[in-house]
């Protein structure tokens, strides 16, 4: 995938008017990253920076599949074509893996059906995040908080999931008081 930093992807006015895509927001935050941008962050202005790797190709992405027995959602392949996991840097842990650590994290939280798959933490671990691999991809964004019971639906796609947690910095937005977040019981 082509991901040049050195031209602004904002300056394409067409993005006011069109849907936000993987591509787009992982290009913009690229850019933006290497400008040296400031967050407001729990009541402090901090350095950002957000850490990319390299995309992973198309056989990468077709050995997962056929690994956990299921079709990823398309925004999300998008998602590791343009960059193999993301970190929030320096001040926040809530990663979203790369393949490698897709791979490990199915192995060590084997506890979770096997149509759910983990792609990434939050808050220093404190919460898992999931994707639900079978059903609506237009609602198959899930988290599960450690040491509970219950599995939360975020009710988003991966990309409306991504646009928000970028937003936040990698916080739990989906405690702030939404009503689409509901609560369901794990079933292994």
């Amino acid at each position: 995938m082509d991901t040049k930093i050195n031209e602004n992807p904002l300056d394409d006015h067409d993005f006011l008017h069109n849907e936000i895509t993987i591509s787009m927001a992982v290009k913009s935050l690229m850019f933006l990253s290497a400008t040296k941008p400031k967050v407001f962050f729990h009541g402090l202005t901090r350095d950002c920076k957000y850490e990319f790797k390299e995309g992973c190709c198309p056989d990468d992405i077709n050995r997962l599949e056929e690994y956990i027995g299921y079709t990823l959602a398309e925004d999300y392949k998008q998602f590791l074509q343009y960059t193999n996991g993301m970190e929030f840097s320096p001040f926040v842990a809530s990663p979203l893996f790369d393949v490698e650590s897709v791979y490990q994290a199915r192995a060590i939280f084997d506890q979770y059906p096997t149509n759910f798959l983990v792609i990434g933490s939050c808050c220093d671990g404190a919460f898992n995040i999931m994707i639900k691999l079978d059903g609506n991809s237009d609602a198959c964004m899930y988290f599960h908080e450690i040491g509970s019971e219950y599995l939360g639906h975020i009710n988003c796609n991966f990309t409306t999931f991504f646009n928000r947690f970028v937003m936040t910095h990698g916080s739990p937005f989906w405690e702030w008081g939404t009503k689409s977040t509901q609560i369901e019981a794990i079933v292994s």
